[in-house]
């Protein structure tokens, strides 16, 4: 499998989206508001041949298991450890925010709120564990950021 516990997953409006109306609305304002294709990120965690994901999505902070999807990978060679595990095991089932998710492409940002989204849960992630990212917390902004500090790049993986 191409894909390592660690790594970001990325999805763009081109690319197979979760089901569902809503989150197809939602992404669609995500890519109009933000004017990119990247509309949602993600910590990977791969467990035998699972993959999963810890994200903030619409229903809250979650860890599911993708299945059929394609999907971009930034490669961040970087393991979750136990202390990263407790951290976001212990965000599950912390609320989703829109309005932050919003606000946050106008750059206001909520640090001290219980509420996520799905840019800002990723830039906590790898902030806690030393990766120097910019203030932006949109998708982009969070992606543009390791790509051009950490020199990576996105590649697609199909996750079967």
């Amino acid at each position: 499998m191409n894909v390592n516990t660690g790594d970001i997953a990325v999805w763009g409006v081109s690319r197979k989206q979760e089901t569902g109306i809503r989150n197809k609305f939602y992404s669609l304002l995500i890519n109009v508001f933000t004017r990119s294709r990247y509309t949602h990120v993600a910590v990977i965690d791969v467990v035998g041949e699972d993959v999963f994901v810890y994200e903030a999505a619409l229903e809250g902070v979650r860890r599911r298991r993708i299945v059929n999807e394609e999907i971009y990978i930034l490669d961040m060679a970087s393991e979750i450890n136990v202390k990263d595990r407790e951290y976001l095991e212990s965000l599950l089932g912390q609320e989703y925010s829109l309005i932050e998710a919003a606000l946050s492409v106008f750059g206001i940002n909520f640090s001290k709120s219980s509420f996520w989204f799905c840019s800002e849960l990723v830039h906590n992630y790898l902030t806690r564990k030393g990766f120097v990212l910019g203030e932006d917390n949109t998708p982009v902004g969070l992606i543009s950021s390791i790509m051009i500090n950490y020199q990576k790049v996105l590649r697609v993986v199909k996750i079967k």
